[in-house]
């Protein structure tokens, strides 16, 4: 896996580890679900994302599969670039600052 792909796989996992500690917020007493889908983690809860956060972490959602699934990189290989990285780096960090916000 090349660095723009591991930087987005990074990004993934980085928000999903935030995902989950606001679903343990939200589910005391429960072990968050064995899920790498950042959307369907915080199905339920009011983060205050807007749905086009929502619709950037289903498209995140791909890059988890590139870490966890080698066959499914060369997909992802051809799609993404540099600029797609630095816009994703950017959304994460948006999307980060929104999040927190629930813990």
């Amino acid at each position: 896996m090349d660095a723009i792909r591991i930087a987005c796989f990074l990004g993934h996992l980085y928000i999903e580890k935030i995902c989950k500690a606001i679903w343990i917020k939200n589910n005391r007493g429960n072990t968050p679900p064995y899920i790498h889908n950042l959307v369907r983690i915080l199905r339920g809860i009011d983060t205050g994302l807007k749905d086009e956060q929502m619709n950037f972490l289903e498209q995140l959602n791909e890059y988890q599969l590139s870490g966890r699934y080698p066959s499914y990189t060369d997909t992802l290989k051809k799609g993404t670039t540099k600029e797609l990285t630095l816009f994703y780096i950017n959304r994460i960090n948006e999307i980060d600052i929104c999040l927190r916000k629930n813990l």
